[in-house]
């Protein structure tokens, strides 16, 4: 990988296969293909992405609350690719907070996610489930889908 990458454009083939080189080069690199989200630092490091210690706090949160901890490579990829983009990033954060699968966020995912969103702004500490269904639910049908889920969490990490 380069100095210095601008992650806002994709990966070309060749660094695709760079990248892979690095992960499965990763302390915690399994036979089943994936990294323990420690070794997200070390992973930007190798690539030439320069971070902030929150940052990879924050990312790290992530891996932990959603998957264990457990990051695969396809992941990897597609998260670092949208940090650079609010929108897409709100919209990952709405897809892997649906930990059920269900297509809806329940007030448990809430919680979770509500953890993590603190973590980025202190601001939504105090936010209700009940609040983010009025706030969220833009169809009004009672449920918040992680479409709708994204879209709030673009609007309240807009001013960050």
């Amino acid at each position: 990988m380069e100095e210095s990458r601008d992650i806002s454009k994709p990966y070309s083939p060749e660094e695709l296969e760079i990248l892979k080189k690095l992960f499965r080069g990763m302390p915690t690199f399994t036979d089943e293909g994936y990294v323990l989200s420690s070794d997200i630092p070390a992973i930007w490091k190798g690539m030439g992405i320069n971070r902030a210690p929150e940052e990879a706090a924050i990312a790290k949160a992530c891996w932990d609350k959603y998957s264990g901890g457990i990051l695969t490579f396809s992941q990897f990829v597609e998260g670092s690719q949208i940090t650079h983009d609010p929108a897409a990033f709100a919209k990952f954060l709405g897809r892997v907070a649906d930990t059920d699968k269900s297509g809806c966020i329940a007030r448990c995912e809430f919680a979770n996610l509500l953890e993590l969103l603190v973590v980025m702004n202190p601001k939504l500490e105090k936010f209700s489930f009940e609040q983010f269904v009025e706030e969220a639910d833009t169809n009004a049908d009672g449920k918040v889908t992680t479409e709708e889920c994204g879209n709030w969490i673009e609007g309240k990490l807009k001013n960050l």
